[in-house]
């Protein structure tokens, strides 16, 4: 046969998909130049669409009536990338206005400061502390990341996160990391890295959760009520 099988040659089968061209949407510090911009990208015959330059000084408000006013002019049956989000909040913000992509830094900023991931996107409802057994559970439970440079871990022998699944969690405590980090150990990063990309992908998972069965705009305001302290 003259038909190219290519399901068992990758190789194959990527010469033959024509890359995706997604289109880039800037602006400076203008909003109409913003504007203006997405009218003009929406016309072309791209895949999908990059929002590139927000998260420059602007504020949280500003920044989300620009977003507002960009993704207005722009398809939604497009992918849309906003580059630059960082914090939970601002990617929860994003996704409200109908982001779909982003690529962050969160998660390496957090590791190399020598601290955890442990908020909780799914479990922050608006009583999710209350059981808390003391004022200690409760200050972490309400703090988005834990420090493990502190000396209150050198000898707590539980995992980063409770019934966390990451490779971290499953196999080392508070205490191993905060000795690595101590004794400038490369590990200490190695570890912390992958369970805040574990963590950080299980945020995003559990957005795509909430969107598919209606409960987003809910989990978002229990989520801003739960950490609206923390940083």
């Amino acid at each position: 046969s003259s038909t190219s099988n290519t399901s068992n040659n990758p190789a194959a089968a990527t010469a033959t998909t024509p890359p995706l061209v997604f289109g880039a949407v800037v602006g400076g510090g203008v909003a109409t130049e913003w504007s203006r911009c997405a009218a003009e990208v929406a016309k072309r015959p791209v895949d999908g669409f990059v929002v590139e330059g927000l998260a420059t000084g602007e504020s949280p408000e500003e920044r989300d009536k620009l977003l507002a006013s960009i993704l207005a002019a722009l398809p939604g049956d497009k992918p849309r990338v906003v580059h630059g989000m960082a914090s939970p909040d601002e990617i929860l913000a994003a996704v409200a206005r109908g982001v779909d992509l982003f690529d962050s830094f969160y998660p390496v900023s957090v590791t190399q400061s020598g601290a955890a991931l442990t908020f909780s996107f799914k479990a922050a409802t608006s009583d999710s502390n209350n059981n808390a057994e003391s004022s200690a559970e409760q200050d972490e439970m309400q703090s988005r990341k834990i420090t493990l440079w502190s000396a209150k871990h050198q000898k707590d022998f539980g995992p980063l996160v409770a019934n966390c699944s990451c490779f971290t969690c499953k196999n080392h405590t508070r205490a191993y990391i905060h000795h690595l980090l101590n004794t400038h150990e490369m590990l200490a990063g190695v570890l912390l890295m992958q369970h805040n990309f574990h963590h950080f992908a299980t945020f995003f998972r559990d957005i795509r959760e909430s969107i598919c069965d209606g409960t987003f705009h809910q989990r978002r305001a229990a989520f801003s009520r739960l950490y609206s302290s923390s940083s």
